[in-house]
C-alpha cells in the first residue's frame, strides 16, 4: 500500500480494504500532522460509526468552530451501511468541506470499483488502499518500513521475517519495531537478529533439514534437530512442518509429471517467491516414491511418540537417519 502524504490543510479521504491496522495507522499519522502544534488534539478530533451516528452529527461537529479547535478531523467508519439518501448527502458534502477540515471515510470493501457508491466517492476523495501488497512484493514493503526506522534489511531477510511471523500488517509492524530497538546502533537487520529476538522458525529449519537429508549430511541434520528441540519446539510442530513440506514436494512432482511449467506450479501452490526456487530444487532431487516413503516414515515416527514406544528425540532421530539412508 502506498499512502499519499497526509494533508494538514484538510480534505476528504477514503480508506478501503481489510487491513484495519493500516487504516488506524493512516488516521493516527493524519491526526499527528493536523494537530502537530497543539498539545491536546482531542477537541478537534472525533470518530463516528455509521449508521448508528447520523450524518448530521458529523456535519455539525465539523461546522462548529471555536477558538480552541480551528482545525477539525472527523472519521466515519461503516460507510458501507449508510442508507442511499445519506450516501448521496455524503457525496455532496465531500465537495463542500469547510477550510482546514479533514474527513476520513472508512470502508470494509476490498475494491472501490465493484461498488457504485464507492466508485463515485473515490472520484471525489483521496483514496488509500489499506491492504498488503502481493506476496512477491511484500519483502520490498517490509524493506521500506524498515528504512523508516533508520535501518536496512535485504530481501532475503525480509522473507525470513514473513515466514517467521506471518503476513499480518500489525504483527509485521511490531516485529520491525522490536528489531529496530533490539539492534540498537547497528544499521542493518539480519536473519541472525530475527532468530535471536523472535526465535528460530520451525518451518525454515525443517527446510534446511531436508536440504541436509538430500545431501546425506547426517550430522548437520541432527544438529538442526537438536537446536529445534533445545529451543522448545514441540514434536507436533516439527512433524507438522515436515509433513507440510513433504506434501508440497509430492504435489510439485505430480504437477511436473502432468506437464505444468514451474511458474504455473508456483502460482498453483501459492509458493512464496523467495522459497519457490529452493523448493523446486528440492523436488528435482527427490523421486515421488522417495517423498511418499518419507511421509510414511514420518507417520511411523509420530505414532511411536504417541504410543510411548519412543520419546520425541529418539523418534525424530530415527526418522532422520532412515531418510538419509534412503537418499540415492
Amino acid at each position: 500500500m502506498v499512502n499519499p502524504s497526509p494533508d494538514p490543510k484538510g480534505g476528504a479521504y477514503l480508506l478501503y480494504g481489510k487491513e484495519g491496522f493500516l487504516k488506524r495507522e493512516f488516521i493516527q499519522n493524519l491526526r499527528s500532522e493536523i494537530f502537530a502544534k497543539l498539545k491536546n488534539s482531542t477537541m478537534g478530533f472525533k470518530q463516528f460509526e455509521a449508521p448508528k451516528d447520523p450524518l448530521s452529527a458529523v456535519i455539525d461537529f465539523i461546522g462548529l468552530q471555536s477558538f480552541f479547535d480551528t482545525q477539525k478531523l472527523a472519521v466515519i467508519t461503516g460507510i458501507d451501511a449508510l442508507e442511499i439518501e445519506d450516501k448521496e448527502k455524503l457525496l455532496d458534502y465531500t465537495q463542500h468541506l469547510p477550510k482546514d477540515s479533514s474527513l476520513v471515510l472508512v470502508s470494509e470493501e476490498s475494491s472501490v470499483k465493484k461498488d457504485h457508491f464507492l466508485k463515485k466517492l473515490a472520484e471525489k476523495t483521496k483514496t488509500i488502499a489499506c491492504h498488503l501488497p502481493f506476496d512477491k512484493d511484500l519483502p520490498r514493503w517490509i524493506e521500506n518500513r524498515v528504512k523508516k526506522c533508520g535501518k536496512t534489511m535485504d530481501y532475503e531477510t525480509a522473507s525470513v521475517l514473513i515466514e517467521r511471523v506471518g503476513k499480518d500488517a500489525a504483527t509485521l509492524h511490531l516485529a520491525i519495531e522490536q528489531l529496530a530497538v533490539y539492534t540498537d546502533k547497528k544499521t542493518h537487520i539480519s536473519s541472525t537478529h530475527i532468530e535471536a529476538l523472535l526465535g528460530r522458525s520451525v518451518q525454515a529449519d525443517v527446510f534446511g533439514l531436508i536440504d541436509a537429508l538430500l545431501q546425506r549430511k547426517i550430522r548437520s541434520a541432527l544438529e538442526i534437530l537438536e537446536i529445534l528441540l533445545n529451543e522448545g519446539a514441540k514434536i507436533y510442530e516439527i512433524v507438522g512442518a515436515f509433513s507440510g513440506q513433504l506434501e508440497r514436494l509430492a504435489r510439485i512432482k505430480t504437477l511436473s509429471e502432468e506437464g505444468f511449467p514451474q511458474d504455473s506450479i508456483v502460482e498453483e501452490l501459492k509458493l512464496h517467491p523467495f522459497f519457490a526456487a529452493k523448493i523446486l530444487k528440492q523436488a528435482d532431487r527427490l523421486s515421488k516414491t522417495h517423498v511418499q516413503k518419507m511421509l510414511k516414515n514420518l507417520l511411523i515416527c509420530d505414532e511411536a511418540v504417541k504410543t510411548g514406544r519412543l520419546n520425541d528425540r529418539l523418534a525424530l532421530q530415527r526418522f532422520i537417519l532412515q531418510a538419509c539412508l534412503d537418499v540415492t
